[in-house]
């Protein structure tokens, strides 16, 4: 068994965790356990990391994962909301907005 250790920083908050997995195991069985945690700066309010617990499936874990899926969904609506506006090799300038596509 050869254990790895890897600090994630997640895109959600400030903290810093350090987790270790069996590099030797399969992706679909390998478990990731936080040995080590950095919560000090963090501003954000969520679930409490703990020394110990299996990353997948803890709380903090499921709430990131949440966080992730809320955060896409925004960009995707901001996305579309701005119309794109640019120009052919023709220099002919276009504007594409909410699925439409038209000469300006």
């Amino acid at each position: 068994m050869q254990m790895k250790k890897t600090l994630w920083k997640p895109s959600t908050c400030q903290c810093e965790v350090e987790y270790e997995w069996d590099r030797d195991s399969s992706e679909a069985t390998r478990t990731h356990v936080i040995t080590r945690v950095n919560d000090k700066n963090c501003q954000v309010s969520h679930p409490k990391f703990i020394v110990g617990e299996k990353l997948e499936g803890s709380s903090y874990h499921n709430w990131h994962k949440e966080e992730n899926r809320k955060a896409e969904e925004k960009k995707k609506v901001e996305l579309q909301a701005k119309p794109i506006i640019f120009t052919d090799t023709e220099h002919r300038l276009w504007k594409f907005d909410n699925g439409k596509l038209e000469q300006v």
